[in-house]
């Protein structure tokens, strides 16, 4: 199944698919979604854990760079695993702690520190939690050594 969204306030439009359901209603508020192995509601204990992909970024230098932090903008509601790639080396994963208790817009950062250097990086994202994400910011810092 794919499933797209495009949030109003945004105009971001992501799509969703490789999840192994056949349908997705709403009901009182909850998004529930049914597939060949059972019934889920999103939120709840059992859920099915999402995956966001971001693509290979040069960051608009060909030289090479660290990442130092990234952050998170939007309604969280719970704990988000981040995994940085630089090049084609082995990733490198985090947790990001996203404390969203009332609802409101929050935010979180995770530093990275700088052990890793490239001149592409990519990302992603998951986790089982809550989520409605209106930016993702990654700050690169150029190195003046080579690799």
């Amino acid at each position: 199944m794919i499933g797209l969204c495009l949030p109003l306030k945004s105009l971001a439009l992501t799509q969703w698919e490789g999840l192994n359901i056949t349908s997705a209603v709403i009901v009182d508020g909850e998004l529930y979604a049914i597939g060949p192995d059972g019934f889920y509601r999103y939120g709840g204990s059992d859920d099915v854990k999402w995956t966001i992909k971001g693509p290979q970024l040069d960051m608009g230098t060909g030289q090479v760079k660290s990442l130092r932090s990234g952050s998170l903008q939007g309604e969280v509601y719970g704990d988000v695993q981040i995994e940085t790639q630089a090049d084609e080396g082995q990733p490198k994963a985090y947790t990001v702690k996203c404390n969203n208790q009332d609802g409101r817009q929050s935010g979180a950062t995770v530093n990275f520190g700088a052990n890793q250097r490239g001149v592409t990086w990519s990302f992603k994202l998951s986790g089982k939690t809550d989520f409605s994400l209106d930016s993702i910011e990654l700050q690169a810092i150029l190195s003046q050594r080579r690799r």
